[in-house]
């Protein structure tokens, strides 16, 4: 993990024109020998030993954090040149490195963000199930050529999108299911109040937008 806040507010992260936070070549992300630092193919996809994880981890990630601007970065997973091991889960690898993580965050502006070329998701959003609205919104975001999706949007209510490009999924480096510009499953609670207008999905290994788990979503 590169930048990491929690418990904060009223936080800016903010790069100049032509910013960028671009990852080393030569990583690794899978399933890998622990002593010998081989692919490890042997890993069990339907419940993976951890010592033979590859994780490369978050770029920036918000964990409790209220009234947050992160504005004007190329965040650069650099996917292109990374080692890629063995299947970790049932469906590929699915081990973190994700360019911004948020978690159980309210109030966050998202903008003028490129967010691509990372072995798992652009973006993250998981937040705990709330009376309140998370108020999470991308403006100018671009989250393409990652390796499983643009966007994956596991928990929350209210995010809005405008503007935004979720395009290319997989479709450089490795492909990870489900493959979609964005993803929307309420793994940790109900979804709610999703918005998104003037975005693209465009090219992606998968669908553009793909909805799981309909019972707990609305709107």
């Amino acid at each position: 993990d590169i930048l990491i806040f929690k418990d904060l507010k009223n936080l800016v992260i903010k790069g100049e024109e032509g910013t960028i936070i671009q990852y080393d070549n030569n990583l690794k992300l899978g399933s890998f020998d622990p002593l010998t630092g081989k692919v490890y193919n042997e890993n069990n996809p339907a419940k993976p030993a951890i010592k033979y994880a590859g994780v490369i981890g978050s770029c920036i990630a918000l964990n409790n954090c209220k009234n947050v601007t992160v504005t004007n970065l190329f965040l650069d997973g650099n996917n292109k040149s990374i080692q890629f091991g063995g299947r970790y889960s049932d469906l590929g690898i699915q081990l973190t490195h994700v360019g911004i993580y948020i978690t159980d965050s309210h109030s966050i502006l998202i903008e003028n963000i490129n967010s691509s070329y990372f072995g798992l998701d652009g973006i993250v959003i998981t937040n705990k199930p709330s009376s309140t609205p998370d108020d999470i919104r991308l403006l100018n975001v671009i989250c393409e050529y990652n390796s499983r999706q643009g966007l994956s949007w596991v928990g929350g209510n209210s995010l809005v999108a405008n503007n935004c490009q979720f395009n290319h999924t997989g479709r450089i480096g490795y492909y990870s299911a489900p493959g979609a510009g964005v993803d929307i499953e309420s793994e940790v609670g109900p979804i709610s109040n999703g918005y998104f207008t003037d975005c693209q999905f465009i090219n992606n290994s998968g669908c553009g937008m793909v909805s799981d788990n309909a019972s707990a979503i609305s709107n």
